[in-house]
């Protein structure tokens, strides 16, 4: 019973101070995906107008680029890095303040620190809901104010420019869930580093993880999973499938629940 209370106390308190310290971020985030959207918009050609659809914003933001090898050109997927960075922006800073703040209250008259700890990660992974849930809502919001196609299913534009063929609608699934997976996945980790380094030092390590996928589409490096590009679709014989997105993304996550339960069991919060 006292455990049902404390982590009811614990989970509304990352609800409540977790989205409130945040909603500056929250609110530049939005600011930079409307950017990203008005990109899209400047980049089609008059005579495709009339056939974007919402699938087609969707790709051009997060498609990233194809793995790289020593004969092709390096290209900066400055938009796939820039939502990226923007997610693991939300929350960064969070786990250092709270244990120094009234979250260090909640510890203390917890039956058991793992609560803390695993009210620390649902949080996660509700900003990670919470991110997608604004990002579609934009894209909803763009396509139809510009022609009101919201199919889901790539234009002749998209095709024509970005794609090699139309994808099925369980690629099309797979595109969609891969990265949600991913996106919440990176969020448990990045609180898991924050716990262990500090807000900066996380910060740099999950960026270092992340621009590593870029160089080595392997799904030990779960960032390819956000790359729409490494998925076995457009890549021929390539591991990105959504089996393995839910393989490591579950297994990595259920790591960080573990290892941050024993991390925080010991840590000394008292000399804080």
């Amino acid at each position: 019973m006292k455990n049902n209370k404390a982590f009811t106390f614990t989970l509304k308190h990352d609800l409540y101070y977790g989205t409130s310290n945040n909603i500056k971020r929250i609110g530049l985030y939005i600011f930079i995906f409307l950017l990203l959207i008005v990109s899209f918009i400047r980049v089609i050609p008059a005579e495709y107008k009339g056939q974007i659809t919402l699938l087609d914003l969707y790709l051009y933001i997060f498609k990233g680029i194809l793995p790289i090898s020593a004969n092709s050109e390096f290209e900066l997927p400055l938009r796939w890095l820039t939502s990226l960075f923007t997610l693991t922006f939300i929350l960064l800073g969070y786990v250092t303040t709270d244990l120094s703040g009234i979250g260090l209250q909640c510890i203390v008259r917890s039956p058991n620190r793992s609560i803390w700890w695993f009210c620390k990660q649902l949080w996660g992974i509700l900003t990670g809901c919470m991110y997608w849930i604004i990002a579609w809502l934009l894209m909803t919001l763009a396509i139809c104010l510009y022609n009101n196609n919201l199919q889901l299913h790539p234009s002749n534009f998209m095709m024509t420019y970005f794609l090699e063929g139309a994808p099925s609608q369980a690629h099309i699934m797979a595109l969609i869930i891969g990265p949600i997976l991913t996106s919440m996945t990176l969020l448990t980790l990045q609180l898991l580093l924050e716990l262990c380094f500090g807000p900066i030092i996380s910060y740099i390590l999950i960026g270092g993880y992340l621009i590593i996928a870029l160089y080595i589409p392997l799904p030990i490096f779960i960032g390819n999973f956000f790359i729409l590009q490494r998925y076995q679709y457009f890549f021929e014989n390539s591991s990105i499938t959504l089996f393995n997105c839910l393989l490591y993304n579950i297994s990595l996550s259920i790591f960080c629940v573990i290892l941050g339960t024993y991390i925080i069991r010991r840590k000394n919060i008292i000399s804080r």
